[in-house]
This record gives structure tokens, C-alpha cells and sequence, in this order.
């Protein structure tokens, strides 16, 4: 099996939330690698089964030697979603301050994920002010650029903030990230948000 089929296997295992599998299909993928590009794509993409698998030490160093490595940041960004799913909200807040000022203004997709993060890992901490404040633009940015699934994800995030004191207007948000997700044939991200209705729901009952 060549790596493009190794690569989608991997990743449709992914999302199939299979990721043990999904880790040794990308490991199988690396020993037959070549360098540069094509084994660095392929291992930022392991890193996501890593993160699923609670493999943090792991998938942090890949993420920061290709950090160094390209001094992108795409890579930072990666870093601090380790950090978030490892529980240190702090450190990834910090980190997504930093990604924040290399950021080019006109990167709408970049500015709205980044903008997610600073208002996920906020609210996260408790600091609901602040979240509110980075969800409403990470809503705007959003709607600046053409990524379904980004959109899906700034009114997820918008549900999660108002969940905490405004469950209608959580249902409301909700809504719209599933009807952005199922444009972009997201399944993980409709799963997810139907999840998160239902808990909303079965609390209000």
C-alpha cells in the first residue's frame, strides 16, 4: 500500500474514532517516508491519534521540532491543542497569544482558529468575559472566510460559551454549527454537536 492510501486509511480511521488504529497505519506510513515535506505532513497528521491516545509528551515534541523547523504557525498552533486536550489551559492560552501576533491580518481562516482557541481555552479557565469576548470575533472572523467547517466550529464554541448561562441561545448556536457541519460533510463535528444538545436538553428537562 502506497503512502497516499496509507495517509487516507490512517486518517479515515481518524475520524472513525478508531485511533489505535489510525496511529500504526500512520507509523506504517513514516517507515516508508521520504523526507522533507511528505514525512513532516505525515507526521503532524500522526499527531492527532497521539493527542486522542493521551500521547501529549509525543505528539508535543513533533509539534515543536516542526515548529522550529519551519517557524510556522500552524505548527504553534498545534502545540497549544495538545496543551488544551492535556489540561494545561494556562500554557495553551499563552501560546495562542503568541501564534496571535504572527498571524497576517488578512488570514481570516488562521485569525478565527486562533480567535477559537483563545476563547475555548478561556472559557475553559472560567474567565467567561473574556470568552465571550474572543467567541464574538471568532464568530466575525469566521464569516470572513469560506471554510464550512471553521464556521461550524465558531458557533460550537459559541454554544459552549452561552451553555454556561443561557442554555436557548447555546441550542440556538448549536444549530448552526451542526447545519455548517453537514455542509462540510463533517461528521465528527455534527456527532459532537448533537452531543452537546442533547446534554443541554436531558439538564433542562
Amino acid at each position: 500500500m502506497n503512502n497516499k492510501k496509507n495517509f487516507e486509511k490512517a486518517w479515515t480511521n481518524y475520524e472513525a474514532g478508531r485511533h489505535r488504529m489510525s496511529a500504526a497505519l500512520f507509523e506504517t506510513a513514516l517507515k516508508s517516508a521520504k523526507g522533507g515535506r511528505e514525512r513532516d505532513r505525515l507526521l503532524s497528521a500522526y499527531c492527532y491519534p497521539l493527542t486522542a491516545l493521551k500521547c501529549y509528551v509525543k505528539a508535543r515534541r513533533i509539534y515543536v521540532g516542526l515548529f522550529r523547523k519551519y517557524q510556522d504557525h500552524k505548527y504553534l498552533h498545534q502545540v497549544g491543542m495538545v496543551e488544551r486536550e492535556a489540561g494545561n489551559y494556562g500554557k495553551a492560552l499563552k501560546i495562542y497569544k503568541t501564534e496571535r501576533r504572527m498571524i497576517k491580518k488578512t488570514d481570516a481562516l488562521a485569525l478565527a482558529a486562533n480567535l477559537y482557541e483563545l476563547g475555548k481555552n478561556s472559557e475553559l479557565m472560567g474567565r467567561q468575559v473574556q470568552a465571550e469576548k474572543y467567541t464574538k470575533d471568532c464568530v466575525i472572523a469566521s464569516m470572513r472566510c469560506r471554510d464550512l467547517v471553521m464556521k461550524g466550529c465558531a458557533f460550537r464554541l459559541a454554544g459552549d460559551v452561552e451553555a454556561h448561562s443561557d442554555p436557548s441561545a447555546a441550542l440556538r448556536s448549536y444549530a448552526k454549527a451542526e447545519k455548517y457541519f453537514k455542509k462540510a460533510n463533517a461528521m465528527i463535528g455534527v456527532r459532537e454537536v448533537r452531543a452537546l444538545k442533547n446534554k443541554i436538553c436531558k439538564k433542562t428537562q
